[in-house]
């Protein structure tokens, strides 16, 4: 029998990766601007990747950080609680519109823009690293993840560590092959101890690269 633990991890991995399969849907029924969504009767999350003040790196990938100030002022303003995933191992009270922000990739733009902004408006969220990108140009430095991992808005989590410099094709066929599942956990796992070297915390949740899974990963 599945502990509380694996089965509230079973529903943060759901959370996650249905935020990676209809993004577009969901982007449009909330609004412009908003890139993913995942509703479960009692949440949401939406994920954005980089953050930019210079117009020329807007993108559906990039937003303004102008725009991403004025979302999270109109989520609250709609009486959205904000949350970071491993809240939900303890939430118990599903009357209210909980909201998780999720950041992918692990930009430097995290640290310059988004970090700031948790911190005026007291609203939490989790930034998916990519291991094998720490402290390369455009993304996060190793001191800025230890800094920002002191900040009770912050919460790391696992975006696998090279798997997401593969294809969506190449990631398909790695999974197809339970051969390849010791290969596929150890490099999660490489991200994993690598967060907790930085910050002294293990990542609550992962987000699979593209969203590409199977149920043999993700029981392992």
């Amino acid at each position: 029998m599945e502990d509380k633990r694996s089965l509230k991890m079973k529903k943060i991995y759901i959370f996650l990766i249905i935020s990676f399969i209809l993004p577009m849907a969901v982007n449009a029924a909330i609004r412009s601007g908003l890139r993913a969504g995942f509703s479960a009767g009692d949440g949401f999350s939406l994920m954005y990747h980089e953050v930019s003040k210079n117009s020329a790196e807007w993108s559906d990938y990039c937003v303004p950080s102008e725009k991403l100030e004025s979302d999270i002022k109109e989520l609250l303003d709609k009486g959205y609680v904000f949350i970071k995933p491993q809240d939900l191992y303890t939430i118990s009270d599903t009357s209210k519109k909980y909201m998780i922000l999720t950041f992918d990739d692990g930009y430097e733009s995290s640290y310059n823009y988004v970090y700031p902004l948790l911190e005026k408006y007291k609203v939490p969220a989790v930034f998916y690293i990519i291991g094998i990108y720490v402290n390369y140009p455009k993304y996060l430095t190793s001191a800025q993840i230890t800094e920002m991992s002191k900040s009770k808005y912050v919460e790391f989590g696992n975006h696998s560590f090279e798997l997401h410099n593969k294809s969506v094709k190449e990631l398909k066929e790695l999974y197809a092959n339970l051969s390849n599942l010791t290969y596929i956990i150890n490099d999660f796992k490489k991200t994993d101890d690598l967060i907790y070297s930085l910050t002294g915390k293990r990542a609550a949740s992962l987000s699979y690269p593209y969203g590409v899974y199977t149920g043999s990963v993700e029981s392992n």
